[in-house]
């Protein structure tokens, strides 16, 4: 496992870039400029969260100051669908009425949200050909019962019912449709 921890700041520069690119151009989205990627210690990212127990945060993002906070250790993948469901919130931040959200879902808004990025970490992951791991979050996911777990089966649900009616469009256009037609 150690093998395959990525620690090097050069390491996973280049693998922010290359997943913001993958994200830009694998779906048509951009981003904010100037996202500022934060490399820290899970310590550092859970106190920064103002999380209290035991629970581990892997990153986060903030709107405010445009920065991505990300555990500067740990698995190639782990950190690579950690920066996915981030980005993912970047752009909801950037792209989505997320007032009309709260205003018409309010009970529901956060499912929406953590289960569009959880969706995209597991899409992404697949289409970068890491389907063992894809099928992993996919399972974790669906164990779950929480915000993340309740919000991702809602949004794969609405993401294979638009599929079947034969959307070509791409989650993340689904998910601003979805939102829009609120």
């Amino acid at each position: 496992c150690k093998q395959q921890q990525v620690s090097m700041r050069e390491e996973i520069m280049d693998l922010y870039l290359n997943t913001i690119d993958f994200m830009t151009k694998g779906y048509h989205i951009s981003f904010k400029k100037n996202i500022h990627l934060r490399l820290k210690s899970a310590e550092t990212i859970r106190k920064r969260c103002q999380m209290s127990g035991g629970g581990r945060v892997l990153g986060f993002y903030n709107d405010k100051s445009r920065e991505l906070w990300i555990e500067s250790r740990g698995p190639r993948n782990a950190v690579q669908d950690t920066m996915i469901h981030e980005l993912t919130h970047a752009w909801q931040f950037a792209e989505l009425d997320l007032k009309k959200l709260q205003k018409k879902k309010a009970e529901e808004s956060l499912l929406y949200l953590e289960g569009h990025a959880c969706y995209m970490e597991v899409d992404i992951m697949r289409k970068l050909g890491e389907e063992e791991y894809a099928e992993f979050l996919d399972w974790q996911f669906n164990q779950r019962n929480d915000e993340y777990g309740q919000g991702y089966r809602m949004i794969k649900k609405i993401i294979e019912e638009k599929m079947v009616e034969g959307s070509h469009n791409t989650p993340f256009a689904i998910m601003m449709d979805t939102v829009n037609n609120l």
